[in-house]
């Protein structure tokens, strides 16, 4: 499995990094030089050096950020992130659950609703 398929896609990651997610990852999206797309790389304590799109943040790394009700689950459509929590934000009481969110990747569905969830201002990342 290439691990571009094992991280948050660069959109994603770049919505994150917009969001004042701390970009504290293993991966990271670069751009090496020239015409490339950028690519996944392992740059924690690394001696080489590319300009940083974004933290490539992992299945596990987003189950860290995200709150402990927010659940993932996998089938033949890809995956779905969801929680039934009571949310509340500013406004008060904002809705007895989230609608299940969908995405080909795990860590795709699990940023999707971690942006979700900092868009409403439901949670804080810093």
């Amino acid at each position: 499995m290439k691990l571009e398929s094992q991280v948050v896609s660069l959109d994603l990651a770049k919505r994150l990094k917009e969001l004042g997610v701390k970009q504290e990852s293993v991966f990271q999206w670069v751009l090496l030089g020239g015409h490339n797309p950028p690519v996944v790389r392992y740059e924690y304590g690394s001696a080489y050096h590319a300009l940083v799109e974004a933290s490539a943040f992992t299945v596990a790394e987003l189950g860290e950020i995200l709150p402990l009700d927010v659940y993932t689950v996998k089938d033949k459509k890809g995956f779905y992130c969801w929680s039934d929590r009571e949310w509340t934000n500013e406004e008060g009481l904002f809705d007895d659950h989230l609608d299940p969110i969908h995405a080909d990747t795990e860590a795709d569905a699990r940023a999707k609703i971690l942006i979700y969830l900092l868009e409403n201002k439901l949670v804080t990342c810093g």
